[in-house]
């Protein structure tokens, strides 16, 4: 027990971000604890932009918060501004009834002109038909994105919805999961119908 508490205390990590600091710490097994993460979240900061590397435009950030505030309906609201790569991801989201809990923006880069980043402290819940939650999941670190597409504002879920022509200045290893429980959809096989 003791080799357990001091295992857990020797391994806290204290992650310094631009937008200022977030304390997890990783159990015994290696998995990430966000629950110290709780009440970092409940600042002033939530839902407020931090610094960027330059001047984000106006319609990205605009973008940005309505796409939040519909996620808190659901994914059935934010489809309307969600950018998919194909109709499989547009499906599964969809399918996933994920809303959006509570967010906090850690980081905002300006890739080009028409591409912006955003690292994000999110926690969503599963709802059922009803509309009740359905249980609450753990805060997790996501990377998305406001993209001009077509002259039009989107929001993008992740890397490689992103259009190859917005691609520029663009290091996608920045912004790609390396936890080995996230399967790529590459790596999903569909049954035939």
């Amino acid at each position: 027990m003791k080799r357990t508490v001091a295992l857990r205390m020797i391994i806290l990590v204290l992650s310094v971000t631009l937008a200022g600091c977030s304390t997890y710490a990783i159990d015994e097994t290696g998995q990430v604890d966000y629950s110290e993460l709780t009440s970092a979240l409940d600042d002033d900061r939530a839902g407020t932009f931090p610094a960027s590397n330059q001047e984000m435009p106006d319609e990205a950030q605009a973008l940005m918060e309505a796409y939040m505030d519909a996620m808190k309906q659901g994914v059935h609201e934010a489809v309307k501004y969600v950018h998919f790569g194909d109709d499989w991801t547009e499906a599964v989201y969809l399918e996933s009834n994920d809303r959006l809990l509570d967010y906090r923006i850690e980081k905002t880069e300006v890739i080009n002109d028409g591409l912006v980043a955003f690292t994000i402290h999110s926690r969503t819940a599963v709802t059922d038909e009803t509309g009740q939650t359905q249980g609450e999941g753990s805060y997790i670190i996501v990377y998305n994105f406001a993209a001009r597409i077509d002259g039009e504002w989107r929001f993008i879920t992740g890397v490689r919805h992103i259009p190859e022509v917005l691609k520029d200045n663009f290091d996608e290893s920045k912004y790609s999961y390396n936890d080995p429980n996230i399967v790529d959809p590459v790596d999903v096989i569909l049954p035939e119908r």
